[in-house]
């Protein structure tokens, strides 16, 4: 599958009528969530300070955005101000408004910083690359399961979470097949497919 002029209008106006459609929502998690107080903006603001704060390695594991640092309620919640934050608040640990794992890619920028998130990224472009080389509808499928997990991961955990499971083995799977037909030598070097001689 290629990229083409016509694809990437496509892409765009598709990403147009998503957030139209959900811009509410869109709007509070980025726009005005922050003079409201929104845990969420908050969390997505703060990691992008700690970006700079602790370059490059970030401020480490279970620091940020996950059950450890509500459970045993991690300092850097004081440092940015989020122990007045509804629902980052250290007595909202294990209650119906706790937002302490509520969102992924927070917990990706601040707790492992620039070398991580760049670590993160060429991680999934070089799945992205293998998944072009599956066939058609098994690229279908993987892209599917990937633009599901990556917006699911903007208001959720899912990463962190059980719903990932299922979709990350669908995505596994996907490209398993691929590296099998690379053993059975049905693709070359460069991931083109062979053609069978008669």
């Amino acid at each position: 599958m290629k990229l083409s002029l016509k694809l990437l209008v496509l892409m765009a106006i598709l990403a147009v009528v998503v957030i139209w459609a959900n811009f509410e929502k869109f709007s509070i998690y980025f726009i005005t969530g922050y003079d409201e107080g929104a845990a969420r903006t908050y969390m997505y603001y703060t990691s992008f300070e700690m970006l700079g704060d602790y370059f490059p390695f970030g401020s480490g594991f279970g620091t940020f955005g996950t059950d450890a640092s509500g459970r045993y309620y991690s300092p850097l919640y004081y440092k940015y101000g989020l122990n007045f934050i509804y629902g980052c608040r250290p007595d909202d640990y294990q209650t119906d408004h706790s937002f302490f794992m509520d969102t992924f890619f927070p917990v990706v920028i601040g707790q492992f910083g620039i070398i991580g998130t760049l670590l993160f990224i060429k991680f999934w472009m070089k799945r992205l690359k293998e998944a072009s080389l599956v066939q058609l509808q098994k690229y279908k499928l993987f892209m599917i399961a990937f633009v599901y997990m990556g917006i699911e991961s903007i208001a959720s955990s899912s990463f962190l979470g059980s719903p990932s499971v299922g979709m990350m083995m669908t995505m596994g799977l996907c490209l398993n097949i691929k590296i099998k037909n690379y053993a059975e030598g049905k693709y070359n070097s460069s991931g083109l497919q062979r053609r069978e001689v008669p």
